[in-house]
């Protein structure tokens, strides 16, 4: 069924079809509040006035590697334009060797890493090639929490890039954004920026779509950083992506599991009684 063969319902269907529906809960005993009744209203209205979905090209070809003990450059071999690239590893390279070999195809570009962890070597690597010009611009997304020995912690980009390069957020997310005229490269992985001699993956591929999703995140989590650029362990308000298209709207509802959930074993000291 397309859109236009959808019929659309007036204000007052709506408000009817939201009457029926919160009739139904109260027979079953449920009380709606008025929260519940506008999400309800507007939920209807959504379905009745459907709007037509932008369908994303699929990219000409898909590539899928397994890199044993090939480097970044070799695994990621014939990335172009038209291509989504997908690669299992056993941690010979890191997330910055990945970003290395991608901008060895796009040439000099601005870059976003989103990241749990970083070690000190990749951050002075990150360094290294934004002083010979592959990087044009360099900004972090980084946990809030990443003060462990033996890693780099926000301080030690701060001390590098500047206090204008870095927030940090209850971020797990790993993801690289790529940017120049030509390309708008996104990468996602299960890699932090740092080397980790474990089965990793990764997805790379130049998408308008995709990549401005993550940019426009980035750059609302940027705007609306506290002043010391730390969100702290208060998830980001991103007041910013309010009312955007792409945000989806949540949907009222009650989600159980009724099966018996396994706690594990507990040890139990006899001596103890």
């Amino acid at each position: 069924m397309t859109n236009s063969s959808i019929p659309l319902l007036s204000t007052s269907e709506i408000n009817e079809a939201t009457k029926d529906v919160l009739a139904v809960l109260e027979s079953y005993g449920i009380e709606a509040n008025g929260t519940f009744k506008k999400h309800m209203n507007r939920l209807i209205d959504e379905v009745a006035h459907p709007k037509k979905s932008k369908l994303i090209e699929r990219k000409s070809k898909a590539l899928a590697r397994f890199s044993k003990s090939a480097v970044a450059a070799h695994s990621i071999e014939d990335f172009d334009k038209n291509t989504y690239l997908s690669g299992l590893t056993y941690g010979e390279f890191s997330l910055i060797d990945l970003i290395q070999a991608t901008l060895d195809i796009t040439g000099p570009s601005e870059v976003v890493i989103a990241t749990w962890s970083s070690g000190f070597y990749d951050l002075e690597q990150a360094h290294a090639i934004k002083e010979d010009g592959r990087i044009t611009k360099l900004r972090f997304v980084m946990d809030s929490d990443r003060m462990s020995n033996g890693q780099a912690d926000p301080h030690h980009v701060v001390s590098i890039f500047g206090e204008e390069s870095i927030i940090t957020a209850r971020v797990h997310a790993k993801f690289v954004l790529i940017k120049n005229d030509d390309w708008n490269v996104v990468i996602t992985s299960s890699m932090n920026l740092n080397k980790n001699l474990r089965v990793e993956q990764f997805e790379i591929v130049d998408d308008e779509v995709k990549f401005n999703l993550f940019a426009d995140f980035v750059d609302i989590a940027f705007d609306e950083a506290p002043k010391n650029g730390d969100y702290g362990r208060t998830p980001m308000p991103m007041r910013g992506m309010a009312g955007d298209p792409r945000t989806v709207k949540p949907v009222p509802g009650i989600a159980r599991n009724t099966k018996p959930i396994s706690m594990g074993k507990m040890a139990m000291n006899k001596a103890a009684g």
